[in-house]
């Protein structure tokens, strides 16, 4: 069952609100990587799904931990 919003409720933070916060602290933007399997029917890892086209993703998503295990994944290719 869906619940009414009530007002002044804010809607989830997206990538570009992350990116105005970062502007206003004054912190660099995040960096964006894209990401793409090699098999031509893309790839799991780290419960995201790596299409062969690739996909972007900003740094601000991933932990260092995941994108340690990303750029070490012989299966992907990881470039900034």
């Amino acid at each position: 069952m869906a619940t009414a919003k009530k007002k002044g409720d804010k809607a989830p933070a997206t990538s570009s609100d992350k990116k105005a916060d970062n502007q206003d602290n004054n912190q660099p933007p995040a960096r964006v990587y894209t990401i793409s399997a090699v098999a031509e029917a893309g790839f799991y890892r780290c419960g995201l799904f790596f299409p062969h086209e690739g996909r972007q993703i900003s740094g601000d998503d991933l932990s260092d931990k995941q994108l340690a295990q990303l750029k070490a994944e012989p299966n992907l290719v990881v470039s900034e």
